[in-house]
């Protein structure tokens, strides 16, 4: 894995996942106020509903995915994912139906049951999607994603310009309608035709079933982790606390948003881990760390210094506790970006079974909390608890990424990146609030020293082998060396006699 690659890769997949993002938000915002607050409860309920079945159907496809091209020509890769897709996304679909149908309320029923169309062009996406990611088309990937939201932003807005008359039903529709066409000029731009091998081979076999088999560990935990941060909102709808959900759900999106930004620089770590050998993914894996750590209290502190400003964007002056939810949420945010250097390390070391077990745990932990807390705290228990579990679970896959593979982990700079973090928000709010602005200032610029500082250590070493990389590669001046001797090879020593 090149650092240019890398670099590039990470830049296109990066922006084009930010564009999206803001695209998203934006199309949030504008169901925010286009629904009721009650409606937009409804509306979050059931698009949690959706992410996890859609978590459950996706079932570590793409990724799985991904790390077969490697082995299987591109035809048979795609024949198998595609026929894999439909039937687990079928699946999905028949259990989201009978949840919806039997366990929610008849408020989530109408907008679940309007966003079957976006679900399902949703699960046809995944085998384009993963084509391109193996062959580094990073570009066309991003610009698929930023046209859809483009064309669902601008058709909901048109609707709602003109929607003043239309019922809860037909509001509902609507949204559903424009994520729908949305997703639809996704897949349209990233349809491509695969190609054989080059040398006619084909590679292992596979077939639908084998790919299925192979991504259930990796499917599992997908959903597994999908369920984890998605739990606390179906809790929250559980116990009926429908307006702090809307709060929470608008404070979430804002760790969403990052986290996904970065899952898109995981995007293009993967398939350049995997064609990596294996002496050589320690190093390259504590760069991405150290890239990681960067991205991590950066975002970080963007979320905690414009949480106000980013809730009256997402959801606007109805829902301005969020902001606070949105701050207690950020540690998490940290954690979950930290993490991905390790688990994105296990799934190309085949070791999905693992990170299942830690995902199951987080799940039965967070579910435990929240149950325990929200009757006597509300919305502000599902924040903790959602940050207590990222944390046990961000610890837990460092330490198996670690185990796989010895010297992969930064486990400094890790700590480093997430105390700093938070002596630099928490401590620097609380000092501004206590002292003075200024005593503020200077504990949150301390804490980002401190968040940063192992990693000018790494960077330091990063240049060094750069630079003489650099010398290696520059051709001897003109007269100053001998030129190269060609070693000749030596015959073989014919039957019966002996060199000397």
């Amino acid at each position: 894995m090149s650092r240019r690659q890398f670099a590039r890769g990470s830049a296109i997949q990066g922006t084009g996942w930010g564009v999206s993002l803001v695209l998203q938000a934006a199309h949030f915002a504008v169901a925010a106020r286009f629904l009721t607050p009650t409606e937009f409860a409804a509306y979050v309920a059931a698009l949690a509903l959706y992410g996890i079945t859609g978590a459950l159907s996706e079932f570590g496809l793409q990724q799985t995915s991904v790390l077969a091209f490697q082995t299987s020509d591109e035809a048979r890769v795609m024949r198998a994912s595609v026929v894999a897709s439909v039937l687990l996304g079928g699946a999905s679909l028949v259990v989201a139906v009978v949840i919806t149908a039997l366990a929610l309320p008849r408020s989530v029923q109408d907008p679940a049951l309007l966003l079957v169309p976006a679900f399902v062009i949703a699960r046809a996406e995944l085998p384009f999607q993963a084509l391109r990611q193996h062959r580094l088309q990073f570009g066309r990937v991003a610009s698929a994603e930023v046209a859809g939201r483009v064309v669902a932003l601008a058709s909901l807005a048109v609707i709602a310009l003109g929607g003043d008359s239309l019922s809860t039903t037909g509001r509902f529709a609507a949204v559903g309608l424009t994520l729908a066409l949305g997703l639809s000029v996704s897949v349209i731009m990233l349809i491509g035709r695969p190609s054989p091998q080059p040398d006619g081979r084909h590679g292992k076999p596979l077939s639908a079933l084998r790919l299925i088999v192979e991504a259930v560990p990796l499917g599992l935990t997908n959903a597994a982790s999908f369920v984890h941060v998605r739990i606390d909102q179906v809790i929250l709808a559980a116990y009926g606390v429908t307006i702090a959900l809307a709060d929470y759900a608008i404070a979430y999106r804002l760790l969403d948003a990052a986290v996904a930004l970065v899952s898109a620089v995981g995007m293009v770590a993967l398939p350049l881990l995997a064609r990596r050998p294996r002496h050589e993914r320690a190093q390259a894996s504590r760069e991405f760390g150290d890239l990681l750590s960067v991205l991590a209290v950066v975002m970080g502190m963007l979320a905690f210094i414009f949480a106000p400003q980013l809730v009256l964007l997402l959801g606007g002056h109805q829902y301005t506790y969020a902001a606070w939810l949105a701050r207690l949420l950020s540690p998490a945010l940290v954690v979950s970006v930290l993490n991905v250097s390790g688990a994105q390390l296990a799934i190309v070391e085949r070791r999905a079974s693992a990170l299942l077990r830690i995902a199951i745990l987080g799940v039965a932990l967070n579910v435990a909390l929240n149950v325990a807390l929200i009757p006597r705290y509300g919305v502000r228990a599902s924040a903790v608890a959602t940050v207590v579990t990222e944390t046990i679970g961000a610890g837990l896959v460092a330490r198996l990424a670690e185990m796989l593979v010895p010297g992969s982990i930064d486990w400094v700079g890790m700590l480093a990146a997430l105390g700093g973090f938070l002596i630099a928000s928490f401590g620097g709010l609380a000092a501004w609030r206590e002292v003075s602005i200024f005593a503020g200032c200077v504990v949150g610029v301390a804490g980002v020293v401190v968040a940063l500082l192992p990693l000018l250590g790494s960077a330091r070493h990063a240049l060094a082998a750069w630079r003489a990389r650099g010398r290696r590669d520059e051709p001897p001046p003109s007269g100053d060396v001998d030129p190269p001797t060609r070693s000749l090879p030596i015959p073989p020593t014919p039957p019966g006699r002996t060199q000397h």
